[in-house]
């Protein structure tokens, strides 16, 4: 059986496929960003948090996908966590950005996005068993990741602490947050998980999505990521153009909204790229 898992800053999503390409068994575990953790944590965040008991004898091939996994050795670090779970499986890890690409164009050319807890996008060619052409640097939570989760909650937490915001919508953030501003900022700056923390405020915006207030921080979100990442790519506005991640799959309305203001149109969105790396996974041989 092949091992398929889309690992996510906040969650990882695992699917068992048999040779038919049938799906044996889906089960969720936390997510981690590679580039966030030295090799000693993501090793220990990995380790602790495989199933070792579901059927590790019958897994002969693990395709893992990681947020935040450029370098080999971040990627030698993951396959030594998977291998000491998994003995008999050749293991292959793979960075997000290229799992969206494969699960959002499969053999096809064209551009795909991610919009999750961060933001990525990149131009795709199927040649040699899949590769991304070009990409743009996303540059994480404080400096980039436009139109993702974590840059939506940084703009609605920082209208709200400065007062920019309605009372009721800063009172609904100091709640959300569940504790005062002191206790955000020190989350933020001395935490490591400042980028999920972040992204969770999504939901508050998902709530309040009707509000004025909240419409504009999603849509200035959503056209940053457009003019200052997708529109670097080379063929934006010929090529399809795919989306995946909770960001575009809950604020869809407002990203084709944001696309169409750009002359743009979005040719799939969807939540997660599980569903087409089963696809993509099944017709070929590794």
């Amino acid at each position: 059986m092949k091992l398929i898992a889309d690992c996510g800053s906040t969650t990882t999503k695992w699917a068992m496929v048999g040779d038919s390409g049938a799906i044996v068994e889906r089960f969720t575990s936390p997510g981690m960003n590679a580039s966030l953790l030295s090799p000693d944590d993501l090793h220990t965040t990995l380790l602790c948090s495989l199933p070792s008991s579901r059927r590790a004898q019958e897994i002969d091939t693990v395709h893992f996908y990681a947020a935040g996994c450029r370098t080999g050795a971040q990627r030698a670090t993951i396959a030594d966590a998977l291998g000491a779970v998994y003995p008999k499986a050749r293991i292959y890890v793979d960075g997000d950005l290229i799992a969206a690409a494969r699960a959002l164009c499969g053999h096809n050319e064209g551009i795909a996005c991610i919009m999750g807890t961060g933001s990525n996008c990149c131009l795709y060619s199927p040649d040699n068993g899949g590769r991304i052409v070009r990409s743009i640097s996303p540059l994480g939570y404080v400096l980039g990741d436009e139109g993702s989760g974590s840059a939506i909650g940084r703009r609605l937490v920082a209208d709200a602490l400065r007062g920019i915001l309605p009372d009721d919508l800063c009172q609904a953030v100091m709640e959300f947050a569940g504790t005062d501003a002191t206790g955000i900022i020190e989350h933020i700056y001395r935490r490591h998980d400042a980028n999920r923390f972040l992204a969770s405020f999504a939901r508050l915006a998902s709530d309040h999505i009707d509000r004025p207030e909240i419409e504009a921080i999603v849509d200035g979100c959503f056209d940053a990521f457009i003019e200052r990442n997708l529109m670097l790519l080379p063929g934006y506005d010929t090529l399809p153009i795919g989306f995946c991640g909770s960001i575009a799959a809950n604020f869809t309305p407002r990203l084709e909204a944001a696309l169409d203001r750009h002359g743009l149109k979005a040719s799939d969105i969807v939540a997660s790229p599980m569903h087409g790396l089963i696809q993509y996974h099944a017709c070929r041989q590794k």
